[in-house]
C-alpha cells in the first residue's frame, strides 16, 4: 500500500477522522454550536453517495461522526453549505445539465442526528447543473453560483451566474435578483468574452461573498473572468462596479474562493450559543480568494482536503 507523506510546517496534527470511509469532502464546512455547548462541524461531500456529514469536534483530539446523510441521486454533489444557528443551506450540483435534484436545500438541524429538509429551491434545467457554491451569513439572503431553468449560455462552460435568493421565510425561498457576465448568455447584445487560448475553464462564477460591513457590495470570483465587484444596494438589479481580469495571458490562474469556520473569539465564549450577527461576522471574516493550485491557510486552523484532518497553528493556541 502506497501512502503519501504529510508535510507540516508550523502546525501540529491534533486529530484525524476518515469520516467512516467517506472522505470526499468538497468546499462546504460550517460550525454549529448547540445549547449544551457541543460544537458540530458540518461538511459537504463533493460526490455521491454521501450528502453531508456532521462531526462532533467539541474535543478536538477526539472528533466523532454523529450524522451522515445520503444524496437522493448518484449524479449529485453537495459541494457547499452554510449554517446559521439551527438552519443549514446546502448547494446541489449535478454532473451534467438537465439532471434532477440540482438546486439548494434548506434544513432544520436543531436535531443534529436527524437533519430535516424544510424547503428545496430548484435551479435545474436543460442547460443548468444547479448550485456549485452558496454564501449565507446574514440570515436574509443567500447568494448562489448557479444555473437555472431559464438561463441558456452561449458556451456550456459558462453555465453559472450570480443569483440572490430571499430566505427570510426559510420554507419559501424566492429569487430576488441575478447578474451574469455580459456576453455569456444567448441573446446578449454584448460580445462573447475572450476565451483563454490555453486553459479555457469557463466564464462562470465560482463564489459570491457579501460582507456584513458592506452589505451593498458583492465580491465575486468569476474563474476565467477574474474578480468582479457588484453594487447590490438594489438586489433586484445588481450592477458591476469593477472587474480585475488577469487572464489571458496568465495561465491556470483563475478566481476561486474558500470559506472557513469561525474562530472561538468570533464565536464567543466556549459553550455559548452564537448570535446570528456574531456568526455572520465571523464567517465573513474568514473567507478569502486564492489562485487554483495553492493550498489555502488559516491563522488558527486548516482542514486537509479530503479527510479533514485538523491542524493547530502554534501562534494561535487556545485551550481545546
Amino acid at each position: 500500500m502506497t501512502t503519501q507523506a504529510q508535510e507540516i510546517k508550523n502546525m501540529r496534527l491534533i486529530s484525524h477522522s476518515d469520516l467512516n470511509g467517506f472522505p470526499n469532502i468538497g468546499e462546504g464546512m460550517a460550525m454549529q454550536t448547540l445549547p449544551d455547548g457541543r460544537r458540530i462541524l458540518w461538511l459537504a461531500h463533493e460526490s455521491a453517495p454521501k450528502d453531508v456529514t456532521a462531526v462532533d469536534v467539541t474535543d478536538l483530539s477526539k472528533p466523532r461522526v454523529v450524522t451522515q446523510t445520503d444524496l437522493p441521486y448518484p449524479h449529485l454533489r453537495s459541494n457547499s453549505l452554510a449554517v446559521i444557528e439551527d438552519t443549514m443551506l446546502v448547494a446541489y450540483q449535478s454532473n451534467r445539465p438537465g439532471q434532477p435534484g440540482a438546486g439548494m436545500g434548506i434544513y432544520d438541524i436543531s436535531d443534529v442526528e436527524a437533519p430535516r429538509q424544510i424547503a428545496f429551491f430548484d435551479t435545474s434545467g436543460p442547460h443548468s447543473r444547479g448550485v456549485h457554491c452558496l454564501w449565507w451569513v446574514d440570515g436574509d439572503y443567500a447568494y448562489l453560483s448557479t444555473g437555472s431553468g431559464d438561463f441558456a449560455p452561449r458556451n456550456p462552460k459558462d453555465d453559472q451566474f450570480c443569483m440572490i435568493v430571499d430566505v427570510k421565510d426559510l420554507t419559501r425561498p424566492v429569487e430576488v435578483g441575478r447578474w451574469a457576465l455580459p456576453g455569456i448568455r444567448k441573446g446578449d447584445e454584448a460580445p462573447v468574452p475572450e476565451r483563454h487560448p490555453l486553459f479555457d475553464i469557463g466564464h462562470r462564477v465560482h463564489n459570491v461573498n457579501v460582507y456584513p460591513e458592506r452589505p451593498d457590495r458583492a465580491y465575486l470570483g468569476w474563474i476565467d473572468a477574474g474578480v468582479i465587484i457588484l453594487d447590490i444596494s438594489d438586489k433586484s438589479d445588481p450592477k458591476m462596479i469593477s472587474q480585475l481580469n488577469y487572464h489571458p495571458p496568465l495561465p491556470r490562474l483563475y478566481a476561486h474562493g474558500r470559506a472557513f469556520f469561525q474562530s472561538r473569539d468570533a464565536r464567543g465564549q466556549p459553550g455559548s450559543q452564537p448570535t446570528r450577527a456574531r456568526r455572520r461576522l465571523s464567517q465573513a471574516h474568514l473567507a478569502y480568494g486564492y489562485a487554483h493550485g495553492k493550498q489555502p491557510g488559516h491563522d488558527e486552523y486548516a482542514a486537509h482536503a479530503g479527510t479533514r484532518a485538523v491542524y493547530q497553528h502554534p501562534r494561535a493556541l487556545w485551550d481545546a
